[in-house]
């Protein structure tokens, strides 16, 4: 009689070879894909430097968005382009405050190292639509209670319907690759059609980094003005968080008059 422990061992050991072998084909699958991607981005236009300035997520969105373009505008060649980054950092209050710009030489004092970064990015080739990414990075592992990331345009831009989207990648120590995270559960967590959208998301003690988007109409004009806020609330409680938007404004708040962290930051984008 085959013995019952044989067999469990068996079994287990190839169910093992099976997840592996799996997992193995979905790694070398999800970076071909992205050797495809760099390779189209490069082809028209985008420079090695660029590149390294991106995600795999990023990249995707990119190369979708521009090739019913190219059928049209093969000559035209793809730029990207980001805003003035603004930092962050948390004081001993665990406040997060603005650090002036490096070039300010009436700081006298040591500029603390940041905490949390924000810009703006766009690749483009001079077309009429383009996707504006908002950018967060926190530079230090922590927890990310309950946190929000709205932005706005100014009005003289119309978003296109139903092309927002989120991408949040993260790892648990510095030295390790990034992993992707999630989507900010995917649909924004409030759309204001005419001015913008706030997303929702959380998460256990980690390094983050992540955008959103959308695409507007530029209206051919060569630049435009955005808003970003990023804000958390720091208790994780339950109560009510409501997004007002305006032109250029976003306003995260609690219920109860309890307050929450923000930190907004508004730049210039190139439409080219």
């Amino acid at each position: 009689m085959i013995n019952k422990k044989v067999i469990f061992s068996f079994i287990f050991s190839v169910l093992l070879l099976t997840i592996l072998f799996s997992s193995g084909e979905s790694i070398y699958a999800v970076e071909n894909l992205e050797k495809t991607h760099d390779t189209f981005l490069l082809k028209n236009g985008l420079s090695i430097e660029d590149l390294e300035l991106m995600d795999s997520a990023m990249k995707e969105l990119i190369v979708k968005d521009i090739e019913e373009d190219l059928k049209n505008n093969k000559e035209i060649e793809l730029n990207y382009s980001e805003s003035e980054v603004k930092e962050y950092y948390f004081d001993e209050n665990n406040t997060l405050i603005e650090i002036p710009p490096k070039g300010d030489i009436s700081i006298l004092s040591t500029i603390p190292a940041a905490d949390l970064k924000l810009h703006f990015a766009t690749a483009n080739r001079g077309q009429r639509v383009q996707r504006i990414f908002a950018h967060f990075e926190w530079t230090k592992k922590s927890t990310a209670p309950r946190e929000f990331i709205g932005f706005s345009k100014e009005s003289s831009l119309d978003i296109i319907p139903n092309t927002y989207e989120a991408r949040i990648v993260s790892r648990s120590q510095s030295y390790y690759d990034w992993q992707y995270y999630g989507d900010a559960s995917g649909r924004p967590y409030q759309i204001n059609s005419n001015h913008g959208a706030s997303w929702m998301w959380r998460g256990n003690s980690a390094f983050y980094k992540g955008h959103v988007s959308y695409r507007v109409d530029t209206q051919n004009r060569k630049s435009g003005i955005f808003q970003m806020q990023y804000a958390s609330d720091p208790q994780a409680s339950n109560t009510t968080v409501s997004v007002q938007f305006g032109i250029l404004s976003i306003n995260h708040s609690l219920s109860g008059n309890r307050s929450m962290m923000k930190a907004p930051h508004r730049a210039t984008v190139i439409f080219r």
